[in-house]
């Protein structure tokens, strides 16, 4: 009941909805000394750097989570508002709902960023040649090894290219930082 209410709480106190600090819980994951899931000191700085981007910046809180973690990718079900509507995670909002590639973004199977390009980039609200140029960055996306066509020797590091859930939260996880310092890609 104690940490109920503690949620609760803080949930008012910092004007979010109750989902929103649910997934800060997910993305953060605080834990006391005890090791349990809980409102530690550290997670309320954590929180309050968030909750002064959301009003500085106003961007909302379930993208500025992506600076800490991968892109929210659950739907969440309120089961407070009537009907308990289920919410869309930010990905589905960004990839499922508005690109005419949506059936490409349900899977992830078996494709590359470059093919990709334009609604990844229609999707962060960035350009083409921005995404390009994040992808080419092993600071952002590392690079992966690949076997060298000669057996006798080393693998070889190559850019990685790889349309994945994680190449895309890296993607928008910079392309988001970049936004906030008002800084170009």
């Amino acid at each position: 009941y104690s940490r109920a209410h503690r949620f609760t709480r803080l949930a008012r106190k910092l004007g979010w909805p109750l989902r929103d600090l649910d997934k800060a819980f997910i993305a953060l994951h605080p834990m006391n000394e005890e090791g349990i899931p809980d409102i530690t000191d550290a997670f309320l700085i954590q929180l309050s750097h968030i909750q002064r981007l959301f009003v500085e910046k106003n961007i909302p809180v379930v993208n500025l989570l992506s600076l800490w973690a991968y892109m929210d990718h659950v739907s969440y079900v309120d089961h407070i508002a009537d009907g308990e509507p289920e919410i869309p995670s930010l990905y589905a909002q960004m990839f499922l709902s508005k690109t005419s590639e949506s059936a490409v973004f349900k899977t992830l199977k078996n494709q590359k960023i470059s093919e990709h390009t334009a609604a990844i980039a229609a999707a962060f609200g960035i350009g083409a040649d921005d995404v390009d140029r994040l992808r080419a960055d092993p600071l952002v996306i590392p690079l992966i090894s690949e076997p060298n066509p000669d057996p006798t020797k080393p693998d070889v590091l190559v850019q990685d290219d790889r349309l994945t859930f994680e190449n895309l939260s890296r993607l928008y996880r910079h392309s988001l930082l970049a936004r906030i310092v008002e800084l170009p890609i």
